[in-house]
């Protein structure tokens, strides 16, 4: 496999469905330590549960909502376990080889494309960068509280991606000017801005509009955007 970045990858030339392209099978150790830690948490949460469950029988439950209570608990992970009620007891024993299909998993990802054109690396890079895109979307999404996509009558939708555009725009426009690492640099630039208090004196006839005494961090911030001329 070579090397893009911290990814390794491989090109092959292939086809899906009768349509020609390549796939490129790739390999990042970060995301598999990402990946294994939090099945594994999430495992370790639910056997936990399965535990208790299990030591607080009293006699009185029935298999069957014993059974109901333990899928409950394993509810996101019970491809990982294998529950067994034979009319007497219920059993629950981890699923060894869906455990093991799952860390064979871990950190991999196979992207299929028609494009020839570009190289291996380039291709990567536009994939996993779409990660960017999801979590500015999600950023703005929260802010303005806005709702699900599904909620909206068809008219509508084309306004919402819109607006999303162009608060990807502005927000890209951010980073760009911020010279920030990730988009949680640019939120929390916005955040800092968002301190500064401007006061309107009013004396009779007379106003004077005051700027609450600025940070370094906020005139810094201010610097990058260019707007220094227009407050100092």
């Amino acid at each position: 496999m070579r090397p893009s970045g911290l990814i390794y990858y491989e090109d092959v030339i292939t086809s899906l469905f009768g349509i020609p392209g390549r796939a490129i099978i790739c390999f990042n150790h970060s995301d598999l330590e990402i990946e294994r830690t939090a099945r594994l948490k999430k495992i370790g949460i639910a056997e936990i549960k399965v535990a208790e469950i299990l030591s607080s029988q009293t006699g009185n439950e029935t298999l069957e909502c014993l059974e109901k209570e333990i899928k409950e608990a394993i509810r996101g992970v019970s491809d990982y376990f294998v529950i067994f009620n034979d009319g007497n007891e219920v059993t629950v024993n981890p699923h060894a080889e869906n455990r093991k299909t799952a860390r064979l998993r871990d950190g991999k990802c196979l992207l299929f494309t028609t494009n020839f054109e570009k190289s291996a690396s380039e291709l990567i890079s536009t994939y996993f960068g779409k990660d960017v895109i999801e979590k500015i979307f999600d950023c703005f999404k929260n802010w303005l509280d806005l709702q699900p996509v599904r909620h909206f009558e068809e008219g509508n939708i084309d306004v919402y991606i819109f607006i999303c555009y162009l608060a990807y725009l502005a927000l890209a426009l951010y980073k760009h000017h911020l010279g920030v690492t990730g988009w949680a640099g640019v939120e929390d630039s916005l955040d800092e801005l968002g301190r500064i208090r401007k006061t309107t004196l009013d004396f009779g006839g007379e106003s004077c509009d005051k700027i609450s005494v600025l940070t370094k961090e906020q005139k810094g911030i201010i610097e990058k955007l260019g707007f220094a001329d227009a407050l100092f």
